[in-house]
C-alpha cells in the first residue's frame, strides 16, 4: 500500500504536474531541480546583494511536524489541481482518516494503536508521517501558498545591466518544509512605493524594510496556518543584509544590529496576543540551511571546520568497525564523499581550505586501498590517463559539481538560471573588457570583480585551465560603440599596478564608463569636463544597470586623471576625425538634452516610455565662447508638443547657473529609443523552400547536417506521402576510424526511392566515437524533416526513425522529460540538446526504432526487409563520406550551438561526454606531470610520447584495489624488504628469496631465487604476443630487452624469428631508440612507446592475409600494455606467494604462526613493566594464544609500547634518585662522587624531563590513533 501510494503521487502526480510547470518556481523538491538548487539560490541572493550594493533581508521558515499537519480533505482538493482524478482523492482521505496506527519492534506488536482523528481539537491531521506520498502531497499542498505569496509578499529585484533583459524577481525558495524568503530596497518599489518616496534617508529605508519583512513574515504564518501547519519559531531566523565597500580596496563590510537595529515578531494565527521572536544573526554567522553553512558576507569558516569534523567522525567510525579493505572502499564511495562534498557546492571553498579535511579523507582512501598513508597524493589523485589511480579530491569533486549546475540552470533558464545571468553580466561589467570573463586569467583580471559564487567558478576554473565559452547572444558583454573604440580597462591593465587598477576600475564604475568613447564628448574632439573632474556627466542617461557604489575616495581620483593625462595627452579622442559610431540595440549611455538651433530652444526629455515629459529651456545671450554652441538657462517649462526635425541632440554640462551645449551627437536620432514609441519589425520573412531553409541555418548546424542532395521535385514526394499517411523512414548511421568519423542519412519511402533527401557529412571533436557519429546523423534527420514540412506548414508530421545503435535512441528518447543536472554529464549532451530544441518545435513527431546493422555480412539482400536495406544504404553513405571529394573531413574544434549557450573546453577541446570525470582528471593532471618529471626524469616531451591512452585502457578495466596495487608497482612503491626496513618494520632488508642482497623494486625483477619462474613467464608473454599479431621484429626486440632488464646476461635468440621485411628496420630501429630514451624498465611499468604502434602498421599492411586471422576488436596496443604489465605484476605475485602463502589461507597461517612465536618469545622475556601496567602473565600463555590474530597484534603493539614507556621513566629516576649501588660503596667515596654530582650542570635533568615528555605525548598519540581502547588486550 505505501508503494501504491509513493507511485501514484511521486511517480505520476508529481512528475506529471512538474513537467506541465504546475507547480510554482520557487519549488526545488522536484525533478529537475535538487537541494543543492536551493542552496545556490540563496547563495546567488547574497551574492547579488554584494554585487550590486542593495540593502536585503532574508528569513528562513521551519514547519513544525509538517506532514502531520497536511489536513487531508484540504490535500484532496490541492492534488485535484494538479490533476489528481476524484477516485484517488476519495481513497486517500478515506485512508488516512481510518488508517489505524501501531507500533511494531522486535519485541512484538503494540497493543495501544493511533488514528488520525485521535486528537479532537485537529481532527483529520496526523496521518502523513512515514508515508511515501507526504513529501510529494507536501509540495502540492504548499504550492497554493507559495503562489499566493508571490501575488502579495515582496520580492528581492535584481536588474540586468543590459536593458534588453527582464529583471529578476525572487520572492522565496522551498524544499519540502524548509522555506526561505528574500527582499531587497529595489523590491520594495513593486508594492511600497509610496512609502519609498517618504523616506528622507537611508536609515528610514532600512526601518521600512525591517517592517515590510515583519510583515511578509506573518502573511506566510496565517498562510502556512490556513494550510494545517505552523512554524517553528525556535528553528528560525532572519539577517539583515546592507554591504558597504571600500573605496581604496574594494572590501565590503556589513552594518551589524547595533548599526542598523531592528526585529521580526511571528504573531500566533489563532491568538494575536501571542508572538515569538525570531533570532536575528550578523551578517558574518553563518547558519545551517539544508545541510550547507551559508552567511551572506561568504565566509566559509564554519562550513571548513564542519566539514573537517564531518571526516573525522567518519575516520573513527571506520576504524572501530574494523571493516575489510572492500568494505572500507564501499563506504568510502557510497557514505564518506558524498556525505562530506555535498554542501561544498554552494560554498567558496578553495583547494588550501580544505587541506585538513582532504588529508583525512587520503588517510581512509590509503588504508582502503591497502596503500602508504605516505603514498604520494599525486599517484593517488592523478588521472588513470597519466597512470595514476584516479581518487578524486573533494575540491576537484565540488569544482566538477559546480560546472554540472552552472550549465544545468543556465540551460533551463529557471530562477537559479536567472540569477546565475545576472551575476555573470555584472562581473562581465566590473571587468570592463570586450573578452568574456571566463577566458580571461584570473590572476590578472580577478582583483577587479567583487566577491561572488560565479567570480569564484572563474577563479578555479582558471587555475587548472578549465575554460567556458559561450555563443555571443548567451554571454553579455557590452559593446563597442564605434569603429575605433577601445575598453578603457585594456589600457589600464596594460599600464598601471594592481593596487592602481583597483582605483581606477572604482572610479569608471562610479562614473559608469566602459569605453574611451564615454570619456569623450560626442564629437571626439574633448573630454566631457563632468568626467575629468569626477562627476558624472549631465545630460548622459546611462543603459546600462550600474551598481550604486560609494564616491570614490581622493587618492582614486588622483589616479583617474593621471589615467586620462598619460593615456591622452591632447585631450582629444585618438581617431576623432575618422571615427564613426556603430548602430547599436543599446548604447552605454543615451543623451537627454535636443538642441534645435532654429528656434534656439534646448529640450529635455524625462523617460517614461509612451508618456515622456519633455521640459523646454530658452537661451542666454552670451558671448560665443571656443568650445561652446550655446548657454541656456536652469529654469525650464514643460512642454507638450513635437520635436522639429531640424533639431539635434547634444552633450551638454550643467553649471550651478546655466546649461552649457558642449557638441553635437553624431549618433543617429533613431538609437535614443527610450524617448519614442518606434515600433520594432520582426526579423525578414521565412524562406519557402527547403534549398533556402538550410542556407539560412546558423553555419554550425549546416556542417552538423553536412552535405544535403535534394532532389529534383524538392521534397514534394515526401510531403505527399506525409499527408497521405503512408510510411516516410528517415534512416541515419555513423562510423569512426583512426580519429575521423562520418555519418550518414536519408529521407526515403521505401529502398532505393530516386526521390529521397540524403546526406553526409564529418563528425567533428577530439577523436568522435561512433555513438556520436550515430546521435549525429539522427539529429540531421531531425532537422532537415523539420524544415522540410515546415515549409508546407505541416505539424506533427509522423515519420518513421530508423537507427542500428540502441543507446543512441534510449538516449535520444529521455527528450521529453525535464533537464535534471546529471544529464549535462552524460555523452554528447550537445546534441542531446539540439535534439531536444528541435523536438519541442513539434514539426515533426518521430516513432523511434532500432534495425540491426550490416545485414548483408550473414543474409543474402533478397532475404533482408526494407528496414535492413535503408540502413546498408544509410551504411554506404557514412563509409563514403570519407573519400567523397566536397564533404569535409572532421576537425578537432566544435563550436558552441545556440541550444547549449554555454560549454566546458579543456585545452581547445570541447566537453561533450563525462564532464565530471574530464574535470576531475584535469584537476590532478598537473601534480601528476610534475611527479613524473621528479620521479622518471620524464620531461614534457618524453611524456608526449608514452602510449597513454593504451594504459588508461588497462588501469579502467581494473577495480579500485587492483588498480592501486598497479600503480604502486608502476612506481616503485612496493612493499619490499629494503622500504619496509627504513620504515623498521622488519629487522633485515635482505631479500627473503635469494639472501644475498638487499630486495630493492629493481632487485625483484633479477632475484636469482626466482630465475626458473622468470624465465617460462617471459617464455608466455612472448606466446602470448604472437597470440595477437604481434610483429615477430618487435617479439624478438622486447624479449631480448626484456631479459636484459631482468638481469639474464645468457640472452637467446628465438630461431623461429622470421628475417626483417625490407622497410620495417628503419621504423623498428626508431621505436627500439625512442623506447630507450623512455627506459626499459618504464616499458615494464607500462610506459611504452607510441613508436611500436608503427611498426605494427607497418607489419599489418605487409601481412595482409596473416593479419585477417586475427580478432582485432580491441586495439593492439591496448592488449600489449595488458600483456607486459600482467608479466611485470606476476614476477611481483611471484614472491609474495613464496612469502607469503599462494592461497589466503595459507598466508594467514604463515601470519598467525608469526604472531604466535612473537607471544611465546614475549612470554619467555618476560619483560618487567610499571606498576599501572599489568603483568604479560596476568592472562596465562594458553589463553592469550586462543584470541585472534587482530588482537594479539594489536597486544605485542601495546606492550612494546609500554615496555618503551617503563625504559623511559626507569632512567628518568635512576638520574634524579641515584641507583641503589651507591648505598653500598664506601663512605670516602661516596662522599666524593656526591661532589661530582653537583658539579654536573643541571641541563642533563632538564634535557631528560623534554625527552620524557616529548616520549609519553608520542606514545601517548601512538595508541590513541593506532590502540583505541575497545577490550582488546589487558
Amino acid at each position: 500500500l505505501n508503494f501504491m501510494l509513493g507511485f501514484i503521487w511521486s511517480k505520476r502526480l508529481n512528475q506529471a504536474a512538474a513537467r506541465e510547470g504546475l507547480f510554482d518556481s520557487s519549488q526545488y523538491a522536484l525533478p529537475g531541480k535538487t537541494c543543492n538548487s536551493a542552496v545556490l539560490k540563496k547563495v546567488l541572493f547574497f551574492d547579488l546583494l554584494r554585487q550590486t550594493q542593495q540593502t536585503g533581508t532574508i528569513v528562513d521558515f521551519d514547519a513544525k511536524a509538517a506532514y502531520d499537519s497536511i489536513i487531508p480533505a484540504l490535500a484532496t482538493v490541492t492534488c485535484m489541481r494538479m490533476g489528481l482524478p476524484k477516485f484517488a482523492g476519495d481513497f486517500m482521505t478515506q485512508l488516512i482518516t481510518n488508517m489505524e496506527y501501531s507500533v511494531a519492534t522486535g519485541l512484538g506488536e503494540s497493543t495501544k494503536t493511533y488514528r488520525a482523528n485521535a486528537n479532537p481539537h485537529f481532527l483529520c491531521q496526523g496521518g502523513m508521517q512515514g508515508s511515501t506520498s507526504a513529501a510529494p502531497i507536501y509540495n502540492i499542498h504548499h504550492d497554493v501558498s507559495l503562489t499566493t505569496y508571490s501575488e502579495h509578499g515582496t520580492p528581492a529585484i535584481f536588474q540586468h545591466p543590459n536593458p534588453a533583459e527582464i529583471a529578476t524577481e525572487d520572492y522565496a525558495a522551498q524544499f519540502v518544509d524548509d522555506n526561505q524568503q528574500q527582499k531587497s530596497v529595489v523590491g520594495l518599489i513593486k508594492a511600497y512605493s509610496t512609502d519609498l518616496a517618504r523616506c528622507q534617508n537611508a536609515q528610514e529605508v532600512d526601518e521600512l524594510l525591517i517592517r515590510v519583512t515583519n510583515e511578509d513574515a506573518n502573511r506566510w504564518c496565517k498562510y502556512s496556518f490556513c494550510a494545517g501547519g505552523r512554524i517553528n519559531a525556535s528553528k528560525c531566523f532572519w539577517q539583515f543584509i546592507k554591504p558597504v565597500q571600500c573605496p581604496n580596496t574594494g572590501k565590503i563590510t556589513y552594518c551589524t544590529e547595533a548599526e542598523c537595529p531592528g526585529e521580526v515578531l511571528l504573531q500566533t494565527p489563532d491568538d494575536q496576543e501571542l508572538a515569538d521572536l525570531i533570532p536575528r544573526f550578523e551578517p558574518d554567522v553563518a547558519n545551517r540551511t539544508l545541510g550547507a553553512r551559508l552567511a551572506p558576507d561568504g565566509n566559509v569558516r564554519a562550513e571548513i571546520k564542519s566539514r573537517l569534523e564531518k571526516a573525522k567522525q567518519w575516520s573513527i567510525s571506520l576504524r572501530k568497525a574494523q571493516l575489510s579493505n572492500g568494505d572500507c572502499w564501499a563506504a568510502y564511495n557510497s557514505c564518506i564523499r558524498p556525505a562530506v562534498n555535498y554542501p561544498l557546492v554552494g560554498q567558496q571553498c578553495t583547494s588550501e581550505d580544505l587541506q585538513q579535511t582532504q588529508r583525512v579523507l587520503d588517510t581512509i582512501a590509503c588504508h582502503a586501498l591497502g596503500l602508504n598513508e605516505h603514498f604520494p597524493r599525486a599517484l593517488l589523485h592523478g588521472p588513470m590517463s597519466l597512470g595514476g589511480i584516479g581518487v578524486p579530491t573533494a575540491w576537484a569533486e565540488t569544482l566538477a559539481e559546480k560546472l554540472a549546475y552552472f550549465v544545468h540552470h543556465i540551460r533551463l533558464g529557471d530562477a537559479v538560471g536567472q540569477q546565475l545571468k545576472v551575476s555573470t553580466a555584472i562581473v562581465q561589467l566590473e571587468v570592463g573588457t570586450g573578452t568574456p570573463f571566463f577566458q580571461l586569467p584570473f590572476e590578472k583580471w580577478g582583483y577587479l570583480v567583487t566577491k561572488s559564487w560565479v567570480a569564484h567558478l572563474w577563479q578555479s576554473c582558471s587555475g587548472v585551465g578549465v575554460d567556458i565559452q559561450a555563443t555571443a547572444s548567451s554571454h553579455w558583454v557590452p559593446p563597442l560603440q564605434t569603429e575605433y573604440d577601445e575598453y578603457i580597462m585594456d589600457r589600464v591593465m596594460c599600464r598601471f599596478s594592481r593596487k592602481a587598477s583597483i582605483k581606477i576600475n572604482h572610479c569608471r564604475r562610479y562614473l559608469q564608463l566602459v569605453t574611451i568613447s564615454d570619456l569623450f564628448l560626442h564629437d571626439g574632439r574633448r573630454f566631457h569636463p563632468d568626467i575629468y573632474r569626477g562627476v558624472r556627466a549631465s545630460g548622459r542617461v546611462a543603459q546600462y544597470a550600474w551598481p550604486d557604489i560609494y564616491p570614490p575616495s581622493k587618492s582614486c581620483w588622483t589616479l583617474w586623471k593621471q589615467f586620462l593625462r598619460l593615456e591622452f595627452p591632447a585631450g582629444l579622442h585618438p581617431h576623432a576625425e575618422n571615427d564613426v559610431w556603430c548602430h547599436l540595440p543599446s548604447y552605454s549611455h543615451d543623451l537627454q538634452f535636443f538642441y534645435d538651433a532654429d528656434t534656439r530652444f534646448l529640450y529635455r526629455g524625462e523617460a517614461g516610455g509612451a508618456d515622456t515629459q519633455w521640459w523646454r529651456y530658452e537661451q542666454l545671450s552670451a558671448p560665443a565662447l571656443r568650445g561652446v554652441i550655446a548657454k541656456f538657462s536652469l529654469h525650464g517649462t514643460p512642454y507638450d508638443g513635437e520635436l522639429t526635425e531640424s533639431g539635434v541632440w547634444v552633450d551638454v554640462e550643467v553649471t550651478k547657473t546655466e546649461i552649457v551645449v558642449l557638441s553635437e551627437s553624431l549618433r543617429s536620432a533613431s538609437a535614443m529609443r527610450h524617448f519614442g514609441n518606434a515600433d520594432e519589425t520582426g526579423g525578414p520573412v521565412a524562406a519557402v523552400c527547403l534549398e533556402a531553409r538550410l542556407r539560412a541555418l546558423p553555419l554550425e548546424l549546416q556542417r552538423l547536417v553536412g552535405t544535403v542532395r535534394i532532389p529534383e521535385d524538392g521534397g514534394n514526394s515526401l510531403i505527399d506521402a506525409i499527408r497521405c499517411g503512408e510510411r516516410v523512414y528517415g534512416v541515419s548511421d555513423g562510423s569512426a576510424s583512426k580519429g575521423l568519423a562520418a555519418h550518414g542519412w536519408k529521407l526515403a519511402r521505401r529502398p532505393g526511392d530516386p526521390m529521397a533527401i540524403k546526406g553526409s557529412g564529418p563528425v567533428d571533436g577530439h577523436r568522435p566515437t561512433a555513438f556520436r557519429a550515430e546521435m549525429q546523423g539522427q539529429v540531421a534527420v531531425l532537422i532537415v524533416s523539420s524544415l522540410l514540412v515546415a515549409a508546407r506548414g505541416i505539424r506533427q508530421a509522423r515519420i518513421i526513425s530508423l537507427c542500428d545503435n540502441r543507446a543512441t535512441l534510449r538516449r535520444l528518447a529521455a527528450h521529453s522529460r525535464t533537464l535534471r543536472v546529471r544529464d549535462q554529464t552524460e555523452s554528447e549532451v550537445d546534441l542531446f540538446l539540439i535534439y531536444r530544441e528541435w523536438m519541442r518545435k513539434n514539426y515533426i513527431h518521430p516513432t523511434q526504432r532500432w534495425v540491426k546493422g550490416h545485414q548483408d555480412r550473414t543474409t543474402p539482400l533478397s532475404d533482408i526487409g526494407p528496414e535492413g536495406l535503408l540502413n546498408i544504404e544509410v551504411d554506404k553513405l557514412a563509409t563514403d563520406a570519407y573519400t567523397t571529394t566536397g564533404i569535409a573531413r572532421s576537425v578537432p574544434m566544435v563550436d558552441v550551438f545556440a541550444a547549449e549557450l554555454y560549454s566546458i573546453f579543456i585545452d581547445g577541446e570541447k566537453i561533450t561526454s563525462k564532464l565530471k570525470h574530464r574535470v576531475i582528471d584535469r584537476c590532478g593532471e598537473e601534480p601528476l606531470r610534475q611527479y613524473l618529471l621528479h620521479k622518471h626524469c620524464l620531461s614534457e616531451g618524453k611524456q608526449a610520447g608514452v602510449n597513454w591512452p593504451a594504459l588508461e585502457g588497462y588501469l579502467i578495466s581494473m577495480s579500485a584495489p587492483r588498480r592501486a596495487t598497479q600503480v604502486k608497482l608502476q612506481h616503485g612503491w612496493i612493499p619490499t624488504n629494503s622500504f619496509l626496513h627504513t620504515q623498521r618494520r622488519v629487522p633485515s632488508d635482505t631479500c627473503p628469496l635469494c639472501a644475498s642482497a638487499p630486495e630493492t623494486a629493481s632487485h625483484v625483477r633479477r632475484c636469482s631465487g626466482a630465475a626458473t619462474f622468470r624465465r617460462t613467464r617471459i617464455e608466455r608473454l612472448c606466446r602470448d604476443l604472437r597470440g595477437i599479431n604481434t610483429a615477430p621484429e618487435i617479439v624478438q626486440c622486447w624479449k631480448c630487452f626484456i631479459e636484459m632488464e631482468c638481469g639474464d646476461t645468457t640472452a637467446t635468440t628465438d630461431n623461429g624469428i622470421v628475417l626483417l621485411v625490407p622497410g620495417l628496420e628503419r621504423t623498428l630501429s626508431i621505436a627500439r631508440r625512442h623506447q630507450s630514451i623512455l627506459s626499459w624498465e618504464g616499458f615494464l611499468q607500462g610506459r611504452i612507446s607510441t613508436k611500436w604502434n608503427d611498426v605494427q602498421m607497418y607489419h599489418e599492411r605487409r601481412r595482409v592475409q596473416e593479419t585477417a586471422s586475427h580478432d582485432s576488436r580491441q586495439p593492439w596496443d591496448r592488449h600489449v600494455v595488458r600483456l607486459v604489465c600482467e608479466f611485470h605484476y606476476d614476477l611481483w605475485q611471484y614472491r609474495n606467494d613464496e612469502v607469503h602463502g599462494r592461497t589466503q589461507q595459507e598466508a594467514q597461517q604463515r601470519i598467525r604462526d608469526e604472531v604466535e612465536a612473537n607471544v611465546q618469545a614475549l612470554y619467555a622475556r618476560h619483560p618487567i613493566l610499571l606498576a599501572r601496567y599489568p603483568s604479560i602473565y596476568s592472562v596465562p600463555l594458553d589463553v592469550r594464544l586462543k584470541r585472534s590474530t587482530l588482537s594479539l597484534q594489536m597486544w605485542i603493539k601495546q606492550v612494546l609500547q609500554q615496555e618503551l614507556l617503563t625504559d623511559i621513566d626507569r632512567k628518568k629516576a635512576r638520574m634524579e634518585a641515584g641507583s641503589i649501588e651507591k648505598f653500598l660503596q664506601p663512605r670516602g667515596r661516596q662522599r666524593v662522587e656526591q661532589i661530582d654530582d653537583a658539579q654536573r650542570s643541571q641541563w642533563q635533568v632538564q634535557a631528560t624531563n623534554t625527552l620524557s615528555r616529548w616520549w609519553r605525548h608520542r606514545m601517548r598519540f601512538q595508541s590513541k590513533v593506532e590502540l583505541p581502547r575497545m577490550g582488546i588486550g589487558d
